[in-house]
């Protein structure tokens, strides 16, 4: 495994919750929390569990980790989303601190591309459902670029299929400065910040390349995709 070598640090915080470590150049430090919530039935340990991972969440933030949560959270986030954003009175209550606390702090969990009635994350005679998540922090999220559920099980007997998230790698590069990059002899692109962009920039942006145009939009809208681009 190529990302062995960056494994810094394993801690498991309890037998429901686990976390690595893994740095890299540019002080980028990454950590994957690993956790197990147990069902509403042992409410005990379930509430044991989600107060330990959010009081590491905090404490991970603090750090300035780059961090994500994958695992079996035994909640239905689409029965929750319309309490988090029509019933705000009820969406912090004691019974969703977890979804609260994932949604208002910016984590965010990608809904995987293939996910379907009849493919779900947990399947156990005619029930399927989605109760695994990859909950990504406000830092990484900026980098997931999908995420799927991998179908496993004709190869396996677990009543679960794992979610796969998919990051951009160059997270693991954007913090090295140009002039280190150059020095290191790395290939450089420049890289355009489209949400940084301010609406007067747009406004101006749209006017020189309309002044730039100089054949109608009904026109243009009635080529072939290959003249389009041709022009452009």
């Amino acid at each position: 495994n190529s990302f062995a070598s960056h494994v810094q640090d394993f801690q498991s915080h309890s037998s429901r919750l686990l976390s690595v470590d893994l740095y890299f150049k540019g002080n980028v430090k990454l950590r994957i929390f690993v956790i197990y919530i147990p069902p509403p039935a042992e409410s005990v340990l379930r509430t044991d569990t989600i107060n330990l991972l959010i009081q590491q969440l905090i404490l991970t933030k603090q750090a300035g980790f780059y961090h994500a949560v994958c695992g079996d959270f035994n909640m239905h986030l689409d029965k929750y989303y319309p309490i988090y954003f029509n019933q705000p009175q009820i969406a912090s209550k004691h019974i969703h601190r977890l979804f609260f606390h994932l949604l208002s702090h910016g984590y965010e969990d990608y809904t995987p591309i293939n996910l379907s009635d009849s493919l779900g994350t947990f399947h156990r005679n005619d029930q399927i459902t989605r109760v695994d998540y990859v909950w990504s922090c406000p830092l990484l999220k900026r980098f997931a670029l999908t995420a799927c559920i991998f179908d496993a099980q004709d190869i396996c007997t677990s009543d679960h299929n794992p979610v796969i998230t998919y990051y951009d790698m160059s997270l693991l590069f954007a913090s090295t400065k140009l002039a280190r990059a150059r020095q290191l002899k790395r290939q450089t692109r420049r890289v355009f910040k489209f949400d940084t962009v301010i609406d007067i920039q747009w406004t101006e942006f749209a006017d020189k390349a309309d002044a730039l145009c100089n054949v109608l939009p009904a026109t243009f809208s009635s080529w072939h995709i290959n003249q389009m681009c041709e022009y452009l």
